[in-house]
């Protein structure tokens, strides 16, 4: 394949995006071939080193921006007709709510995950400064007897050591939901991206 029919499959395939996005991406890969090309690579070698096209389509839509994604669904491909402008106006009563409730609810979701994260690590971090407190008020028992202050030691170091192994599994805890907000992120960008290209 060479240069002008990789770049007419792509651009085929990334409808999805503005035009000025997608022309972007072209010009950037049509640089690409003419580097490669200048460095003694033929242009069929250039094209095939990008693999597939439909599979290049698919990457450059997944790392495309939710917004960029959101304007081309959002807008007609041949612009704005009367009846689309009167029968979005006549039912915006309803879509404007419901569009406010999922940017609400979507919102919220993204909220709640830092809330945990948060609360998570100021739990771990209050057991560590319980144990540091416990610590230095076992040298103000030393009146109520040695048991006592050895006991409040002891619970000194109990409540340090689970301090940094709680740093350890908030830390974990911390991964795996900041991996669960990227995952629902992708599940509503693929909302607006095609899956048959």
């Amino acid at each position: 394949m060479n240069k002008e029919i990789f770049l007419h499959q792509l651009r085929i395939r990334l409808t999805q995006l503005p035009p000025q996005e997608t022309q972007k991406r072209l010009d950037y890969y049509a640089e690409l071939i003419d580097d490669m090309v200048e460095d003694g690579v033929s242009e069929e070698a250039a094209v095939a080193s990008f693999g597939d096209v439909n599979l290049l389509a698919q990457q450059i839509l997944r790392e495309a921006s939710l917004s960029h994604l959101v304007k081309a669904k959002a807008t007609p491909k041949k612009g704005w007709t009367t009846t689309a402008i009167i029968l979005a106006v006549i039912g915006s009563p309803l879509w404007v709510p419901l569009l406010f409730a999922f940017i609400a609810v979507i919102g919220s979701i993204f909220i709640v995950i830092a809330a945990v994260i948060i609360a998570i690590f100021a739990v771990v971090i209050s057991i560590g400064f319980a144990g540091i407190i416990l610590l230095f008020k076992a040298f103000t028992l030393t009146s109520s007897g040695i048991g006592y202050v050895l006991l409040t030691i002891g619970f000194s170091f109990i409540f340090v050591g689970l301090c940094l192994l709680g740093i350890l599994a908030a830390k974990a805890a911390a991964v795996y939901l900041t991996q669960f907000s990227r995952y629902i992120y992708g599940q509503i960008k693929s909302l607006f991206i095609k899956q048959e290209v």
